[in-house]
């Protein structure tokens, strides 16, 4: 690890050793106030034996999950006691010591000093402007006082260190790009203090350890970080379209190996402790419970050494990694591959990856204090691009959407779903009683015959063998959890289930018979929920006796990819209801939206339906399939609509396109395209047969122009049909989902602009630098649009015609996020 003084002599270019044995880094250690002599190479590897001697059980590392939400972790543990966590340092005699709101300094009698954060009021810390002048306040009495010989960062939170910057601090009531330039050289120059106290300073980490709060952890000078599941670190920056500004793109590049570092940061991955100590990011794991032990151990033997460095090996590494990492062949080839990969993935889209790239190759080989410079150039950078404004909007949105208008104020009681019932083992089924079976919830699953039980078993089997394959899960994990499956064809068992969700064939007459039959074999608690993509909540529930416990829960596929879920109340649907919905829903690691009318296809299918009726109307008006698909992937889309329609399969969108039709054609002037119906019939049904827009015989589909040809050619004479420029292709494919998006916030479907557009990113990838599609009419203007859709009304057709809502905000000006 280099010398974190950011002076011109302090820092030079890495070295470049490419010995095949192992190198040993010098980690210099800071002189204590009152010293004694010591080896310095006996003191540094006493300490690290001594510390290492109270850790138990470690076992090799595996990265943590980024697919599928936080991982559930055990309850937490009863906090410990003052008195408790710092047990090994003696307290009588203790000199005087600073104290804020949000910082405490609590220095023994042997000069070692714990500083605990505590934001006061708040379930986590957060690195507040507030906290950076009281960590200010701290750092001068550290630098001042004599007694404090040794500092160990700590939190007093139950399961967190510092959770990040607080970016609420840069946007309180408007986004200021000076106020949020400020606020990223205010941070580093804070972190650059820790960096040069002249006394050893040790990290000591429980629980999230994330963005700016690993940036204060890279500063010190030593990290330790507990085994405990909750214990994640990471830079997770680049997903706000920003990079870490705090000194973490200078700092971490030159601590890890550099393909290392910048996986880090491109992905914005959370790793565990003993991950995170395998590759170099922390020094030392113990167990929770003996955390502030192992610290302190840590501290006292740095401080019995007395030299000027201690000698502590870094994790092996290999002669490949030092090439890439140290020579400049190595680097170059690193950033050229590095850049490769992320524009594969991000297709240009995303700045931030890119940035992050250019700041750490031209700066990792400068004196520290000239890579801050371009660090906060960077940042600013990043700070004035609409992305950046997208995403961090989004991340507002995320969080407001835990505030739900039907639960505030009120004392709900709700229910910890522990054991469920599953009824239809197909793919969708399938797909959820597995997802709940990996956060630990027991499932009984049902289906009328065992043929059908066994194929949705091995579908539950393959989606943990491909858990397995990536190390996610080892096999007897994977045993463990499929024993918590139990499949049926009975109805015996179910009255345990605290809820059972329904996931048969969707046709109205069928589920109500199904819950008639279910609601006769559950308990008076038990919550009934069916997992319907369009069918009406309040028919289903009015078929039970008990409404008032009946609720939508509708799923995207496939299952464990998809995070959203949309939570449909009914009219009698209780408080209590919704709430333990809503903790199952999170607690399984998903996004639940709360749609809060019972209209065809709710939000994400009703908006998906009008986009792929037009895309067909396209083609009847004589546009080619592949532009249509090319022009919304060049958009942002993941994919084209028909290869969307094609992957859910073409029956599936069908009926979703039936159930919406007359909603769809009660309004003046709407057309209907008849090709999906075409394909419908003749059974042509996508990937799961192998043909339907495209034919699906190889690797890659391949589109069926010649099929597709003589389609439209029945529908609609060639004489009928016209060449389209691609601004016309886009425009009407584009304007028809922000319509329909403004319209179902209009008629009360949800009750917020950001509950829209957080169902349409994760339910259907609309492109998250857009925002959402209500995000993207406050950037093109809301007037703006409105000329837009009025134009194509005129030329294209009456459905075009904008609704009431644009028309008003156009009108008085408003914005559906004033914020940004």
């Amino acid at each position: 690890m280099s010398d974190q003084k950011a002076t011109p002599e302090a820092d030079e270019a890495p070295a470049q050793n490419l010995t095949s044995e192992e190198t040993v880094k010098e980690i210099p250690v800071k002189k204590a106030k009152s010293p004694s002599k010591r080896s310095s190479k006996k003191a540094a590897d006493d300490a690290v034996e001594s510390a290492e001697g109270v850790q138990a059980h470690e076992e090799l590392a595996a990265e943590s999950p980024q697919t599928e939400g936080t991982t559930v972790a055990s309850a937490p543990e009863k906090p410990l006691e003052k008195e408790e966590l710092s047990m090994s340092s003696e307290v009588q005699e203790k000199p005087q010591a600073a104290q804020t709101d949000y910082l405490s300094l609590d220095i023994a009698a042997d000069g070692i000093a714990m500083a605990w954060f505590d934001t006061p009021g708040k379930k986590v810390n957060l690195l507040s402007p507030v906290m950076l002048d009281q960590i200010e306040t701290v750092l001068n009495e550290i630098s001042s006082n004599p007694a404090v010989k040794a500092v160990i960062f700590a939190s007093r939170k139950e399961d967190n260190f510092i959770a990040g910057a607080d970016l609420a601090s840069m946007v309180s009531e408007s986004f200021d790009l000076e106020k949020a330039v400020a606020f990223g050289d205010r941070g580093r120059q804070v972190m650059q203090r820790i960096a040069e106290l002249e006394v050893p300073t040790i990290a000591c980490i429980h629980g999230s350890c994330l963005g700016g709060g690993l940036e204060l952890a890279l500063a010190c000078d030593y990290r330790v970080a507990s085994t405990h599941p909750k214990t994640k670190l990471g830079l997770p920056e680049v997903q706000l379209g920003i990079l870490p500004a705090w000194g973490g793109v200078s700092r971490l590049p030159r601590l890890l190996p550099l393909p290392t570092a910048l996986d880090l940061m491109l992905t914005g991955k959370q790793l565990p402790a003993k991950k995170a100590r395998s590759i170099g990011l922390i020094h030392l794991a113990p167990p929770h419970d003996i955390l502030i032990e192992t610290a302190q151990k840590l501290a006292k033997e740095l401080l019995a050494g007395q030299q000027s460095s201690v000698s502590i090996k870094p994790p092996k590494t290999s002669l490949l990694d030092k090439a890439l990492s140290n020579l400049a062949v190595g680097q170059n080839l690193v950033f050229k591959q590095a850049r490769k990969g992320v524009l594969e993935k991000s297709k240009g889209f995303y700045p931030s990856p890119l940035k992050i790239l250019e700041t750490v190759q031209n700066s990792m080989n400068l004196p520290l204090y000239e890579a801050f410079k371009l660090e906060g150039q960077a940042f600013r950078y990043l700070l004035e691009r609409s992305e950046t404004a997208n995403l961090m909007n989004l991340f507002f949105v995320n969080q407001d959407l835990n505030k739900i208008p039907e639960l505030e104020g009120k004392n709900v009681k709700s229910r910890k779903v522990k054991m469920m019932g599953v009824l239809g083992a197909g793919y969708m089924g399938a797909g959820i009683a597995q997802i709940s079976n990996a956060k630990d919830i027991d499932i009984r699953l049902k289906d009328v015959n065992y043929p059908a039980l066994l194929n949705g078993m091995k579908s539950i089997r393959k989606t943990y063998q491909g858990l397995l394959k990536r190390r996610r899960l080892n096999e007897k994990q994977v045993q463990d959890k499929m024993r918590r499956i139990t499949p049926t064809t009975e109805h015996t068992g179910f009255q345990h289930c605290d809820l059972v969700i329904e996931a048969v064939v969707e046709k109205m007459e069928i589920k109500k018979a199904v819950f008639q039959e279910m609601e006769k074999h559950v308990n008076e608690n038990t919550i009934l929920a069916t997992n319907t993509s369009a069918l009406s909540i309040n028919e289903m529930a009015e078929a039970t006796s008990r409404p008032d416990r009946f609720i939508g829960l509708h799923f995207f596929g496939p299952v464990h990819k998809m995070p959203l879920v949309e939570v449909i109340l009914g009219e009698k649907t209780s408080p209590e209801t919704l709430s333990t919905a809503l903790g199952y829903v999170r607690s399984i690691g998903k996004t639940p939206v709360v749609i809060r009318k019972d209209t065809p296809g709710f939000v994400v299918n009703r908006i998906l339906a009008l986009y792929g009726n037009e895309a067909c109307l396209l083609l009847e008006e004589g546009a080619d399939m592949t532009t249509i698909d090319r022009l919304m992937t060049d958009f942002g889309m993941p994919m084209g609509i028909f290869e969307v329609i094609d992957l859910a399969g073409v029956d599936v969108a069908w009926h979703t396109a039936q159930s919406v039709r007359a909603l769809f054609e009660a309004r003046p002037g709407f057309q209907i395209s008849t090709v999906m119906e075409r394909l419908f019939k003749d059974q042509r049904l996508g990937q799961k047969n192998g043909k339907g827009f495209y034919i699906h015989a190889g690797k890659e589909p391949i589109p069926d122009h010649r099929y597709l040809q003589q389609v439209v050619q029945e529908i609609r004479p060639e004489s009928e049909r016209r060449q389209m420029t691609a601004e016309e292709i886009r425009d009407r494919l584009v304007l028809s989902i922000l319509n329909e998006s403004a319209l179902c916030l209009q008629e009360g479907l949800v009750s917020r602009p950001g509950e829209i557009d957080m169902a349409m990113l994760m339910g259907t990838g609309f492109p998250p630098f857009r925002g959402g599609p209500l995000r993207l009419i406050d950037q093109q203007g809301i007037q703006f649009i409105v000329n837009q859709l009025e134009y194509y009304a005129e030329t294209r057709g009456e459905r075009f015609a904008p609704c009431q809502l644009l028309k008003d905000m156009a009108a008085s000006g408003k914005k559906f996020y004033p914020l940004f």
